[in-house]
């Protein structure tokens, strides 16, 4: 068995050869799967080896051919051929969205191709979408080889039976909008299909298209759970893993999908912009900070790095997939800190304990004091009552909490649940609830838990 049919699983591998999947067919693809399957087992020490030489060739590239990089360098009298240890990163100034949106031209590489060149945008969670560029030659096809690597470590097969939630719009007249994908043998139903009363049924179609796999925005799956636990719903027989990415899986969403699901919940880092990877593995739900994709940094507010674990820092990256833009110290505006130790899987990639999220995620008190999304660990049990929920904040120290009630919903609830924020979130910060009947979902059918209209900066 060869390793594309090993690693991709497919049970007749004649569709493998004839349908034309650039990541899965590319010899990009299969170049960079085959080198990520031997540089799981490095040790720590050529982790670094390779960090060191993959960064002073982004260097070379960007003082050769990204403007503005050159002049960056110039003004700092920097040179790569001055760069001789990571430490020497911290050299060089962070990289932030507004630099990138005032710079986008000079931002891109004069060497690759216009044709090479596919324009994005973020998601936008501080409100407004950032465009850049990447490789269309390379990027994807790699993207989807660390995917299949990270993934593989728990039994996931591409091209296995899976269903897919996340944003597309779907037009359909089933019941359910859904759309199925002979190419990658999914089954598609986007989250903005997700209410109440459509949820049923969607579980039947679960039961009935008897996925192994499901993919999901966080929020999406956890609307989905909630509403099984609440009818009863039994668990999905065929499920055996749920991925989750594209937001921050919380601790009390984990708990609330193993309840109804009952099975592996697997989440994962990583952003639009492609400079940096993490996720969990087979033995635990630590973020491994793959080594191969950038080079990963906490900072401190005073722009200082964190070496030491349990220590919270803005997550900086400098990403080696991307050629045709690179982001060199890229500020993600992601808050996380470093486990300790190392991991039973035996990898021996730093680790994240915990992604405490965007800054975006941050509630403000009246005194200053920030609170991750993260500390608000909502146990179900407070909020059987409660059909949906969300923070909105516009000034420090107060908050509303929008929420949409259930029938059985009484001014008990409204008494535990105030009870329990001021626990969380202490004296200097007042919460009023609100009612509402509907809670918009974001352009890309994702559901914000905070919506943050305040300014907030990382400071000390």
């Amino acid at each position: 068995m060869g390793l594309l049919e090993k690693w991709v699983g497919v049970q007749n591998c004649e569709l493998a050869r004839q349908v034309s999947l650039p990541g899965l067919q590319g010899k990009v693809f299969r170049n960079t799967l085959q080198f990520l399957l031997r540089s799981e087992r490095w040790t720590g020490n050529e982790h670094e080896r390779y960090q060191l030489e993959k960064t002073r060739q982004l260097l070379q590239h960007c003082y050769d051919d990204v403007p503005y990089y050159r002049n960056s360098f110039d003004r700092l009298k920097f040179h790569p051929s001055d760069f001789k240890s990571l430490a020497d990163l911290r050299a060089l100034p962070m990289l932030d969205k507004m630099a990138v949106e005032e710079n986008l031209k000079d931002l891109v590489a004069r060497n690759i191709s216009q044709r090479r060149l596919r324009y994005y945008t973020t998601g936008g969670s501080t409100g407004i979408p950032m465009g850049f560029y990447l490789d269309r030659n390379y990027t994807d096809a790699a993207r989807n080889a660390f995917f299949c690597r990270m993934w593989g470590w728990i039994g996931y097969r591409d091209y296995e039976r899976g269903v897919i939630v996340r944003g597309a719009v779907i037009k359909s007249k089933d019941p359910v909008p859904q759309k199925r994908s002979l190419l990658d043998n999914k089954l598609y139903v986007s989250s903005y299909n997700l209410k109440e009363e459509c949820i049923p049924a969607v579980h039947d179609l679960l039961l009935r298209y008897r996925p192994v796999s499901i993919q999901a925005y966080p929020s999406a799956i956890t609307q989905i759970a909630q509403v099984m636990i609440e009818k009863q719903l039994p668990p999905v027989p065929s499920l055996r893993v749920i991925l989750c990415g594209s937001e921050n899986l919380y601790a009390w969403q984990r708990e609330l999908l193993q309840r109804a699901f009952g099975c592996r919940i697997f989440s994962w880092y990583g952003h639009s912009e492609n400079v940096l990877l993490a996720g969990e593995c087979e033995k635990g739900s630590e973020y491994h900070c793959f080594s191969e994709h950038g080079v990963f940094e906490l900072v401190r507010p005073d722009g200082s790095v964190i070496e030491n674990a349990n220590e919270v820092g803005e997550i900086v990256g400098t990403g080696f997939i991307n050629d045709a833009m690179p982001f060199v110290r890229y500020r993600t505006g992601d808050m996380a800190s470093y486990a300790e130790g190392p991991c039973p899987c035996g990898r021996a990639y730093r680790r994240f304990s915990r992604i405490e999220g965007r800054l975006q995620e941050l509630m403000v008190t009246a005194d200053g004091r920030y609170i991750s999304m993260t500390a608000i660990n909502m146990h179900s049990d407070l909020f059987d009552n409660v059909k949906q929920f969300q923070f909105v904040q516009d000034v420090p120290g107060k908050i509303e909490m929008r929420i949409i009630r259930k029938p059985s919903y009484t001014d008990r609830d409204s008494v535990r649940i105030l009870q329990e924020m001021k626990h969380k979130m202490g004296q200097d910060m007042a919460v009023d609830l609100v009612f509402v009947d509907d809670i918009p979902l974001t352009a890309r059918g994702k559901h914000r838990f905070l919506l943050q209209h305040l300014n907030v900066q990382f400071t000390d």
